[in-house]
């Protein structure tokens, strides 16, 4: 075997070369280096090689490299450092190849004189991947709108890329307006973002200097802004009805008084809190509703205007049904699913056991809760306390299945004044169901959906928490003399009501409800159904100043309440 070839291969230990048997002997030698180089460099930064050698080779250690896209080699020489040398060898040699500008690939190998001998790599030369990974390449100004409205802040984003065009974080954003009339305030908490804020209608050019590794770029962006005057807002999303595992995206159509589009800076609110989040892009341009895995039900999203406090909720229009209006979120469940709790966020729950439906179905719960028809609110024997609860369901349970339905109770209230009622619609009345105190509520079991309602039982006939407000009165007061009580029977819905008034010598002054059935419950001051007395007389003219007063009778199938009141009119 010869090694007097000037291209020989590099290693780091010893070679043992055994000759043909008619040899002599066997020879053991060492080679004089090896190299260290990275697989990987950045466009603009040096690389970094690095040889540990044998001492009698160090004066002649040299590195031949190729620049990405040149065709010949540069050679320079390794400066001896006094660093640790390798294992096998007494010192340790460096050399740092000039920075690349573009990317591609590098190739270098290594060349030294050794005991009369040349060694080289060069028939395999190291290669090194010279990469656009983090350096800089161009910079894109992006913003919510480009169209504004004064006194309406927009925000701009500096989006940095690098050779790769992928994203990567500056170092520093310098941020400048170059033309226009307007604010333009950086955000301390992270750089690439600004506030732009015109005060006039003006042109506007937001520019921003980026630099990263000691690489710049710049990237300017027009913005205008006019004087535009709210005319309309409204939300908008692609779906009305989602389950509880995903997403919606809203967004706002804002015109102005002559229907063009603006913009604006819209504050978004969510309604019941505990129904989910809501994720809202820094310039509020954008919100996107994340609900609670467990919760069903309605949901109310609104934006506000910031200026003009003009607000849009989603599908909560006036000409819709209440039972139709806000975002539903429904519970989906199939055949294999564990046991499963749905909540309405504010103490109503819905308990599935495991496997609730038979096999391959599966269940779309839904939560309708709306403001129950008196039918429904009072009847003879009950009052509906809370909510009207409507589940409504897609299938049926599988046969011997059963959900557990929790009410809360009104604060302070113990489990035994209330039962659970589902509500029958051929006897248009309540069917109680067995029920049982539960650590949150008033518990019951049903193998179906349909109407339920947490029930007191009504209080036998009675006026009670009789008030006059204000006392004295005028005529002159924009709702004059408000006449509230609550009312109950356990005989009928709506007990007969009669309310008048009488001067201190006991002259009928003013017939207000003559024997007219009135719904049980509370008619507080301030509710649009309470009595009230405009301190005029039967006959038209108003009454003298002075003490009047109020008697308020009612009756039922058991018999009559009575209650005086006197109050005092000044004109």
């Amino acid at each position: 075997m010869s090694l007097e070839t000037a291209d020989s291969l590099v290693g780091p230990a010893p070679l043992s070369v055994t000759l043909p048997e008619d040899s002599v002997r066997n020879l053991e030698i060492w080679l004089p280096f090896v190299a260290s180089v990275p697989e990987s460099a950045s466009v603009g930064s040096p690389v970094h090689v690095q040889v540990w050698a044998h001492a009698e080779a160090t004066d002649t250690l040299w590195v031949y490299f190729k620049p990405v896209g040149a065709s010949a080699y540069i050679r320079t020489a390794l400066v001896r450092t006094d660093t640790a040398a390798a294992p096998g060898f007494e010192a340790t040699y460096t050399a740092e190849l000039p920075a690349q500008t573009q990317t591609g690939k590098l190739f270098c190998y290594f060349k030294t004189a050794f005991r009369g001998l040349t060694y080289t790599n060069k028939d395999k030369p190291a290669t090194v991947k010279i990469t656009g990974s983090g350096v800089l390449k161009r910079v894109e100004l992006v913003a919510s709108s480009t169209n504004t409205t004064v006194r309406v802040p927009i925000l701009v984003v500096a989006r940095a890329y690098d050779l790769n065009n992928k994203p990567v974080r500056p170092d520093s954003v310098r941020w400048s307006l170059v033309q226009g009339e307007a604010q333009l305030q950086p955000q301390a908490s992270d750089p690439t973002k600004a506030i732009f804020l015109a005060t006039q209608e003006t042109q506007a050019v937001v520019r921003a200097d980026v630099v990263k590794a000691g690489r710049k770029s710049s990237s300017t962006l027009e913005i205008s802004a006019e004087q535009h005057v709210l005319g309309s807002l409204s939300l908008t999303a692609d779906k009305r009805e989602i389950s509880s595992r995903e997403t919606l995206r809203i967004s706002y159509a804002a015109l102005d008084t002559a229907g063009h589009p603006m913009t604006i800076w819209p504050r978004w609110t969510l309604r019941p809190a505990t129904a989910g989040r809501l994720e809202v892009t820094e310039d509020g341009q954008f919100a996107t509703f994340v609900p609670d895995t467990s919760f069903f039900g309605q949901v109310f999203i609104e934006a506000r205007d910031s200026l003009s406090g003009t607000k849009a909720s989603l599908y909560e229009a006036p000409d819709m049904r209440l039972a139709d209006r806000g975002l539903s979120v429904y519970q989906a469940v199939s055949h294999t699913s564990g046991a499963t709790e749905a909540t309405d966020g504010e103490g109503f729950r819905v308990q599935l056991p495991a496997n609730p439906v038979p096999e391959g179905t599966t269940l779309k719960l839904r939560l309708k809760k709306v403001v129950p028809a008196d039918v429904k609110r009072l009847t003879a024997r009950f009052e509906l306390v809370g909510e009207l609860y409507n589940l409504i369901a897609s299938t049926a349970l599988s046969p011997g299945k059963k959900a557990t339905l929790i009410f809360p109770l009104p604060p302070g209230e113990s489990a035994e004044d209330f039962v659970v009622g589902r509500w029958n619609s051929r006897t248009l009345g309540w069917d109680i169901l067995p029920s049982r105190e539960h650590v949150l509520g008033l518990a019951t079991e049903v193998d179906g959906f349909s109407e339920f309602a947490l029930l007191q039982a009504s209080e036998p006939l009675d006026l009670k928490q009789v008030v006059l407000k204000p006392n004295p009165f005028s005529p002159n007061d924009p709702y004059g003399l408000q006449i509230g009580f609550r009312l109950t029977s356990n005989d009928v819905r709506k007990p007969f009501v009669t309310v008048k008034i009488y001067n201190m010598r006991g002259q009928l002054v003013r017939t207000l409800v003559n024997d007219q059935p009135m719904p049980k419950g509370l008619y507080e001051p301030g509710d649009p159904r309470c009595l009230r007395w405009d301190g005029t007389t039967d006959d038209g003219r108003l009454a003298r100043n002075g003490r009047y007063v109020v008697q308020i009778r009612v009756k039922d199938g058991t018999g009559t309440k009575e209650v005086l009141k006197t109050v005092v009119l000044i004109k």
